[in-house]
């Protein structure tokens, strides 16, 4: 290396202090920078909505219990049994830390006891929203 350019790799601790990097450069690294904040801000922003599912559900439960006075596992079996299965998986991907799936599961248990305090018509229509809009998320997550 030349000795009068040696006092330049020194002098410039941090890329973007260089001059000899060219503008392009400086603007894809700050690019990149602001999609990894970005990409932080989302993952917090799913962590905090999935947690706010521990809150939800046992509303959600206590509610069914004052309000029934037969067992909703006589009453509405099937939806008892896919409501066991995503409680299951909420907390244990919750326990994980996963928050997308989190998301997806607490959202799914949620809207499985809102379907008991619902017609039944209207619990199916808003099953069938539900999956259409996390098939579409996960799509439009997945291609990102």
């Amino acid at each position: 290396m030349h000795p009068s350019f040696s006092h330049m790799k020194t002098l410039y601790k941090n890329k973007e202090d260089n001059p000899c990097i060219h503008f392009s450069q400086k603007q894809s690294m700050a690019t990149q920078q602001q999609q990894m904040e970005l990409k932080e801000k989302d993952q917090e922003l799913i962590f905090k909505i999935a947690m706010s599912f521990n809150f939800i559900i046992p509303i959600l439960i206590g509610l069914l219990l004052l309000t029934r006075d037969q067992s909703p596992f006589e009453t509405h079996p099937s939806n008892m049994c896919v409501f066991m299965i995503s409680t299951l998986i909420y907390y244990s991907v919750t326990l994980r830390s996963m928050p997308s799936a989190a998301l997806i599961s607490g959202s799914l248990t949620s809207i499985l006891l809102l379907c008991f305090f619902l017609p039944r018509w209207l619990g199916l229509v808003i099953l069938i929203v539900w999956v259409f809009v996390t098939v579409s998320v996960a799509y439009k997550v997945h291609a990102a």
